[in-house]
């Protein structure tokens, strides 16, 4: 009887831990909000790491970097996000499209259609040239 009661809280702290990491909420809609709140709470190494192709190895990860800090100033000027809403995720594969829909403070709203691609950690959003 105590094995079973073991076991059960072990998976519930598994369960919990990966939760907690991230591991069990990783989709690209996912991967897409959390880009955007680590541009806009200045994380902008962390939202990097999200962001994978051509377009980041041309630049170089330090001019991709300053992009993303005028973003987060534009966002800030705007009074922060308000809500990040995914209008779609269509998913094929190893690749998916999101449509997302930004409301910043000031009531302005940004939509954006990003291409994500499957990678050994995890969904990266594809910045293409």
């Amino acid at each position: 009887m105590t094995n079973g009661i073991y076991r059960f809280l072990s998976y519930a702290l598994l369960i919990f831990v990966f939760t907690g990491c991230g591991m069990l909420d990783s989709g690209p809609a996912s991967t897409i909000k959390t880009f955007f709140k680590e541009i806009e709470a200045g994380k902008l190494t962390e939202a990097v790491d999200r962001v994978t192709g051509p377009g980041v190895q041309m630049m170089g990860k330090d001019k991709f970097k300053a992009a993303l800090a005028e973003q987060a100033e534009e966002i800030k000027q705007k009074g922060g996000i308000k809500s990040i809403e995914i209008k779609s995720e269509d998913i094929t594969g190893e690749t998916a499209v999101v449509e997302v829909l930004i409301t910043y403070g000031d009531g302005s709203t940004k939509t954006s259609k990003d291409k994500l691609v499957k990678g050994e950690k995890g969904w990266l959003i594809f910045a293409g040239l």
